[in-house]
């Protein structure tokens, strides 16, 4: 398995529910550094464009992609 590395304006491709299985295209805004309180990977403050609101997401390069195509970095190898 291999986990991504973002950096702050990158896009990204993550899943989410309700979306039959289509990846979801995101935009990092910020590079979350959490080892001190624990965390053993980088964490991602994601923004996601919906039809209604702009949403907020944290997720880890396990969970997302570097490309609309995937695969998601959980099952990349």
């Amino acid at each position: 398995m291999k986990m991504l590395e973002f950096k702050k304006g990158d896009s990204c491709w993550i899943y989410m529910s309700g979306h039959e299985g289509k990846l979801t295209k995101g935009k990092v805004l910020e590079v979350l550094d959490l080892f001190e309180h624990g965390y053993t990977h980088l964490n991602y403050l994601i923004e996601i464009e919906t039809g209604i609101d702009t949403m907020l997401e944290v997720r880890h390069g396990f969970t997302m992609s570097d490309n609309p195509e995937g695969p998601i970095g959980l099952w990349r190898k």
